[in-house]
């Protein structure tokens, strides 16, 4: 069997076109219009974008063929709608092929750097580290074939940042090269501890986010939270070593735990270790500029100079291209000079 191959990209997308290809269900909703005709609403994307659509006719019959967080193939019109592009859909129906035999770079947004590149940047962030104990429960954790092929896939959040294939291994380099980098300014840091808290932070994402739809959370991930998932992985992959030291398991699992900063941020404990108080810092600083380069890139592309941040609540300048100024009069020279004549006449006159 082949995989599923994607022919049209949402971006590319114009009015009037008639569209029939794979995309993901990103969200569905059922309601009625004004008449009390019923319809669906549904946002459907793929790595470029997403888009609504509405399926105005045959709603109970179609409806019936795909849920929300389904791959779909769909077939419709998009047309403009309130200034929006929007597809009317005449047929849908759920893609019925197993997920290994559907790329999903084709319907979610993928990392811009090389995984490839990025793998070999954590591990040798690993091999830094000079504490033995600490060397070899990362190495534990991290070579486990799935605990690897999920943490170097999977996104780092639903939204707000690194929200991307790839994207919860990128945000982990970062935050380790901002700990490695910061550390060497303050050496009362243990720096193995941080930089190894600073690998393992979000390791519980691998639990809390589902593969084939980055913006749902799993079972565990609505129960535990990532947070608390982590602290069970490193106890357990810590448990089958011998005789690893608790004080420093301690120590990572409160990393971990306060890794948001706060208890109104998410965390059940404040970071009350300097090298908590520093993953934290981190990962603020990491997140908070991924989103803020997400916004930008946005600007530059649609020549907008300020985007709004809803994590920050306000707008941020993009460099996005100035608006043109309005043409240049085309009024006749000897036109100007008869203004110009009548406008010192009626200041002598004042």
């Amino acid at each position: 069997m082949e995989k599923i191959k994607k022919r049209s990209f949402l971006c590319n997308l114009k009015e009037d076109d008639i569209v029939e290809d794979y995309f993901f269900v990103k969200s569905k909703f059922e309601s009625r219009g004004k008449t009390g005709k019923p319809y669906i609403s549904l946002v459907v994307c793929d790595s470029s974008g997403e888009m609504d659509a509405r399926i105005w006719d045959n709603v109970e019959v179609l409806g019936m063929n795909f849920e929300e967080g389904n791959f779909v193939k769909l077939k419709g019109e998009v047309r403009l709608h309130q200034g929006k592009l929007q597809i009317a859909v005449s047929n849908i129906e759920k893609v019925g092929v197993p997920l290994p035999y559907i790329e999903l770079k084709d319907f979610f947004p993928v990392s811009k750097k090389d995984p490839q590149e990025m793998a070999k940047e954590f591990f040798k962030l690993i091999e830094g580290i000079t504490d033995n104990d600490l060397k070899t429960l990362l190495n534990s954790i991290f070579r486990t074939p799935f605990i690897w092929q999920k943490f170097s896939y999977y996104p780092a959040a639903k939204s707000i940042h690194h929200a991307y294939i790839h994207g919860l291994l990128e945000h982990t380099i970062s935050v380790g090269n901002i700990v490695k980098f910061l550390s060497r300014s303050y050496p009362r840091i243990d720096r193995d501890i941080a930089l190894a808290g600073a690998l393992l932070h979000d390791i519980g994402k691998i639990c809390e986010l589902e593969i084939t739809n980055p913006n749902v959370y799993t079972l565990k991930g609505k129960l535990l939270g990532h947070l608390i998932e982590g602290v069970i992985i490193l106890e357990k992959k810590a448990g089958e070593l011998k005789n690893f030291p608790p004080k420093k398991l301690l120590f990572l699992e409160h990393i971990i735990l306060s890794h948001h900063g706060s208890k109104e941020a998410g965390s059940p404990v404040e970071p009350q270790t300097i090298e908590a108080l520093l993953v934290h810092l981190a990962d603020y600083v990491d997140a908070s500029l991924n989103n803020v380069y997400e916004i930008i890139d946005e600007g530059k592309e649609t020549g907008i100079q300020w985007s709004y941040s809803k994590f920050y609540s306000r707008s941020f300048y993009t460099e996005g291209e100035e608006k043109k100024e309005p043409p240049a009069s085309t009024i006749p020279p000897e036109a100007v000079e008869e203004l110009k004549k009548l406008k010192e006449k009626l200041e002598n006159k004042e």
